[in-house]
């Protein structure tokens, strides 16, 4: 048996092709309820909770040992960041704010990893769609992906406000964050999606 944490999430336990999935509950409210999802995969299957923040990113990000969670620590003007994988089309992401400063939140069209110098991002056209601003507080950003007949949509959406980006259904991009000064710390959240992935791609489960 094997055991599996997301983050604020949930815990898989594994039973060779079989697991077992609590969701961690809220005990901040009166009666906290734990749900249990059991699902059996193949041998060709791989279980995947929800991405983190890749470990390609900029001097002036401090990440953690989990990579759920980054900090901006100067060394030059701004950090960029990006997430471990590209975004899913109807997956649903929580990424969370605290603290003081500036956070762009956008997309790169290109594996982050390709990547030899972060203070240019040269082919990969990085575009920051936000630019939000805290200051000693915390706020909830929530990322979404539609699939729509033509293209997709990118919504990100905080603090009543909302942005959407139009994609093309077939374009792969990954998540890209800029962390711009202050102190401010970004955590990768929950996902509302999980996918399976096997030798024909990814489905939610």
């Amino acid at each position: 048996m094997s055991v599996l944490k997301d983050l604020d999430a949930s815990v898989v336990f594994f039973f060779g092709t079989e697991f077992l999935t609590f969701k961690i509950p809220d005990f901040s409210v009166p009666h906290p309820v734990v749900t249990l999802f059991y699902i059996t995969t193949n041998a060709n299957s791989v279980l995947e909770l929800g991405p983190k923040f890749s470990d390609i990113c900029g001097e002036n990000i401090e990440l953690s040992d989990n990579r759920k969670r980054a900090r901006w620590r100067h060394k030059y003007s701004a950090g960029r960041l990006f997430a471990s994988r590209p975004m899913r089309v109807e997956e649903k992401l929580e990424v969370l704010l605290d603290g003081s400063g500036h956070v762009g939140i956008g997309i790169i069209k290109g594996d982050p990893s390709d990547l030899k110098d972060l203070r240019e991002t040269g082919s990969c056209k990085l575009k920051l769609l936000t630019d939000i601003r805290v200051h000693k507080r915390e706020c909830t950003v929530n990322i979404t992906l539609r699939k729509e007949n033509k293209v997709s949509k990118l919504d990100i959406s905080y603090s009543g406000q909302k942005v959407v980006l139009k994609i093309n259904n077939d374009e792969k991009f990954w998540l890209a964050f800029e962390l711009k000064f202050g102190s401010v710390v970004i955590k990768m959240g929950k996902s509302t999606s999980v996918f399976m992935i096997d030798k024909d791609g990814y489905k939610t489960i």
